[in-house]
């Protein structure tokens, strides 16, 4: 999930500052300190975003859906438009049941100039449109 990415980093974040603030306690010296826990915590950022979290969740939900033959859709349906090319993969009806609330945000939810995200205009063009899944789409498919 989201939240387990995010602990992970944060705790291995805060592990390496442990680190520095061990190094700086040997050293007896820390003026460094500070600005080596930004510099990294802004560094575990940068690579946060760039690692793509979505895309990457609904990938890992997607192999183990290929493994075990369950899903948990409602979470899926939750994520951003990264995990769309993810959830391509999974056959009808558990497709179109993942990637209904994905969709009907692009469509609904237009970006202004300031909101403008290259994941969710690449989305709109990909998914034009696609047929509502129903109400017969379970949170959990096993």
């Amino acid at each position: 999930t989201v939240l387990r990415l995010l602990v992970s980093t944060m705790e291995l974040w805060l592990g390496l500052v442990y680190l520095m603030l061990l190094v700086a306690g040997r050293r007896l010296r820390a003026a460094w300190l500070p600005r080596a826990a930004v510099a990294t915590g802004l560094a575990a950022l940068v690579v946060l975003g760039a690692a793509d979290p979505d895309r990457r969740i609904a990938e890992w939900n997607v192999q183990r859906w290929e493994r075990t033959g369950a899903i948990d859709v409602s979470y899926l349906r939750d994520l951003s438009a990264d995990a769309a090319p993810a959830l391509e993969r999974l056959p009808e009806p558990t497709r179109s049941c993942a990637l209904e609330l994905i969709t009907a945000r692009l469509v609904n939810e237009p970006d202004d100039w300031r909101a403008w995200n290259l994941s969710r205009a690449t989305q709109r063009a990909r998914f034009p449109h696609i047929e509502p899944a129903g109400r017969d789409c379970p949170p959990v498919i096993d």
